[in-house]
């Protein structure tokens, strides 16, 4: 069965003539996609009627391009780039159907009740936060503060690049609470990877791929999840003659444009990253000045690397010795070089040992805080502290107990742990939980066991924009706004406009948070009038006004600069002082102290894989969709209709299925149904699925107990599945 596709994309002029066209052409053409380079859209407003309103924001969907929002008569007319924004004008078709999420008919609209007969009656707002608030005061009595849970979704945030408008007063709300349980979709995105760098470096740095003779994409795919990234940033550093390594299962569109492709085998990419470094030190390729004077632990590295020589890793990983071989060449000998590493890498049950694999690669390099490498950057302010942290509560939150390290560095809860707590009582009893934009039912390892958890509860109450699968779930359910229909403060410090009314009594996330903080009795911690004067008290110190935030697009926000190689006087921050390769902190805690491999427990290599032969990987995005969004739209949903399951001939023939056959796909946590489609992007015996899907959720497959052991990280990138033809 054919893939959906998105029939086209609009590139302004402007940004097309700093493209490379072949490349980005060609790009479109393997997915079946289209371009349209128009006129900029500075030009192309002059079209835009006069009686018409426009109102600048960032597209909530991705939180990357700037928008301009044009409304005639309180209604949207168009969405269109913004080219004084750093997307230059550039915006893809799912910002420019937006508008079509404010207009869908399947918004919630009214506070909603669940009656003892599992329907759904309206309530007036009042009604609704007074049971959450009288509830939670009820908890907090019964069991103590600890039993509360709040958590945040990326719909909380509407991904407008990392907005400061929720999660702060979130946690703010926690803390004031008293409740150490607080967390947000970073038990299952970027978190692992912070982790995994801080014990190495004491900082996370970026890939700088601007300045890179060299750039790996580990495990990530800019050209579906930051196409900017692609265009701007890596197609560019390509036509100039930087060599491109990819390292993913699938072959992806960056993957056709690669010198090397290593199409690891899912969950052993750890044992990739080892064979490089084993060829690296073998052949006297690293920084022998900075090894000797800036890391701890080399000469126990060097006794381990025995173990990954490219022969034995090819064994492991199904990357071939020879290609592991060029790779580490290509990488060490083309300096600087830069290695991103996206989801791949971390939702694996070894992620944080690969990733602190790949930290100390780039690290023995030379490649870290130098442009071009693993840069570091200035920090943006000084804000002020919105969260009340003085009143964080002792108690460790959720997680804390089994994985310390996770909870030290990001400063909350293992949201992949609150199941244990709501059924079992482990480490102790939740017996209230508010989500705002998020959506566990279809994201969470486990789904079912999640949703079993969520219909124990005293109080579970959501808040979003649609009826999700969680939401149904709920005993009491708020309508929240768009993010056209409200003000957003990003974290590029830009203050978007309001475009539109939201629809029916929808109010806004900060409204929902801290109506409800005052109904809880804390009306003392929430003291503003409005969003705006939150706002101002938040970037007081910076010397900017609401004013600046309001007259300015982008008005321009102190920034700390960053001089590259700043360890030479300030040493890094770490324990050591150093970079390290060996972490007496983690061997303090139980876990091993140097970045080994340690084969997942579901993998082709265990017994498991009887029962269960394929080796799948869960999680690819699809450019019509944004993780779990958009699949009830139905412009959306008709580019992109079903859920499939992709696997390569030789498996399809040996399962006996053709394309677009029906099969279920079931692992020992449970079982769904998928359309299949044949693929050569994919290695034998290899599948790839996306999430997100109602109707075939992956984390019905997935499992919440068979976790990273540092960091409570999910499997959802090696698992074992079975594949059977209905």
């Amino acid at each position: 069965m054919a893939k959906g596709k998105i029939s086209h994309i609009y590139v302004p002029e402007d940004l097309a003539k700093g493209l490379s066209r072949r490349q980005f052409l060609k790009g479109l053409a393997l997915t079946g996609m289209a371009v349209t380079i128009g006129p900029s859209i500075d030009k192309a407003s002059a079209f835009i009627s006069p009686d018409t309103d426009q109102f600048w924001s960032t597209c909530g969907i991705c939180g990357t391009c700037g928008v301009i929002v044009t409304v005639k008569d309180g209604k949207i007319t168009s969405i269109q780039g913004d080219p004084d924004s750093g997307s230059k004008g550039f915006i893809c078709n799912r910002g420019i159907m937006a508008a079509k999420i404010h207009e869908s008919s399947k918004r919630l609209t009214h506070p909603l009740r669940k009656t003892t007969g599992g329907l759904y009656k309206k309530i007036s707002w009042d009604e609704a936060l007074d049971r959450i608030a009288d509830k939670f005061n009820q908890i907090k009595a019964d069991y103590g503060p600890q039993a509360v849970h709040f958590c945040a979704g990326m719909g909380a945030k509407d991904v407008v690049a990392l907005t400061w408008s929720v999660w702060p007063i979130l946690l703010r709300l926690a803390n004031a609470f008293g409740t150490p349980n607080y967390d947000d979709d970073c038990s299952i995105c970027w978190a692992a990877t912070v982790v995994a760098n801080k014990l190495t470096y004491g900082a996370y740095p970026y890939a700088d791929y601007k300045n890179a003779n060299c750039i790996v994409l580990w495990g990530t795919n800019p050209y579906t999840s930051s196409i900017l990234t692609w265009l701007n940033e890596i197609c560019p550093a390509k036509d100039r003659g930087a060599k491109l390594i990819v390292v993913d299962p699938v072959r992806t569109v960056p993957a056709e444009f690669a010198d090397i492709h290593a199409q690891v085998r899912p969950g052993s990419d750890g044992a990739l990253a080892l064979g490089m470094i084993n060829v690296i030190v073998e052949n006297g390729l690293y920084d022998t000045d900075f090894v000797a004077n800036w890391t701890v632990g080399f000469e126990g590295l060097c006794k381990i690397l025995p173990d990954y020589t490219p022969e034995k890793v090819e064994k492991i990983t199904g990357v071939p010795a020879s290609t592991i071989r060029e790779m580490a060449r290509m990488y060490a000998t083309n300096s600087p070089a830069c290695i991103a590493t996206g989801n791949g890498p971390e939702l694996q049950t070894n992620g944080c040992y690969s990733l602190r694999a790949v930290a100390v690669l780039q690290a023995i390099c030379g490649n870290f805080d130098v442009s071009g490498g693993a840069a570091l950057g200035g920090h943006k302010g000084p804000f002020a502290d919105m969260s009340l942290n003085e009143l964080k509560p002792s108690i460790p939150p959720v997680g804390a107990e089994r994985f310390p390290l996770y909870t030290k560095y990001m400063d909350e809860g293992i949201y992949n742990r609150l199941p244990e707590a709501i059924l079992d009582g482990d480490p102790y009893p939740i017996k209230g939980v508010f989500a705002i934009g998020y959506n566990p039912a279809l994201t969470a390892p486990n789904a079912l066991k999640h949703m079993e958890a969520f219909k124990k509860l005293e109080m579970f109450a959501v808040a979003d924009i649609f009826m999700t699968e969680t939401a149904k779930l709920a005993d009491i359910v708020l309508p929240g706004a768009y993010w056209m229909e409200r003000s957003n403060l990003t974290s590029r410090i830009s203050l978007t406009q309001k475009a539109v009314e939201p629809p029916g009594e929808c109010k806004t996330n900060w409204e929902i948070i801290v109506e409800l903080a005052r109904k809880m009795g804390l009306r003392d911690q929430f003291p503003w009038n409005s969003y705006e004067d939150c706002v101002a008290e938040y970037i007081a110190p910076s010397g900017l006004t609401i004013e600046d935030l309001k007259t300015n697009k982008y008005p321009k926000v102190p920034y700390t600069s960053h001089t590259h190689q700043s360890y030479l006087t300030d040493g890094f921050n770490t324990p050591s002082g150093k970079v390290e390769i060996y972490s007496q902190e983690m061997k303090d805690c139980g876990y091993e102290p140097y970045p080994v491999y340690i084969e997942p427990s579901e993998s082709p290599l265990k017994p498991i894989a009887a029962l269960y032969p394929i080796n799948i990987t869960t999680g690819c995005r699809i450019k019509e969709y944004y993780q779990a969004q958009l699949r009830n739209i139905f412009s959306y949903r008709r580019k992109y209709p079903l859920p499939l399951i992709e696997i390569n001939k030789n498996t399809a023939s040996g399962l006996g299925v053709t394309n677009g056959d029906k099969v279920t796909v079931e692992s020992p946590r449970g079982k769904i149904q998928l359309w299949v489609n044949v693929t050569d992007r994919l290695k034998d015996n290899v599948a790839s699925m996306a999430d997100g899907w109602t109707e075939a959720s992956a984390n019905i497959l997935t499992s919440n107990t068979d976790l990273d052991p540092v960091t409570g990280y999910p499997n959802f990138r090696g698992f074992m599945c079975k594949i059977t033809k209905i």
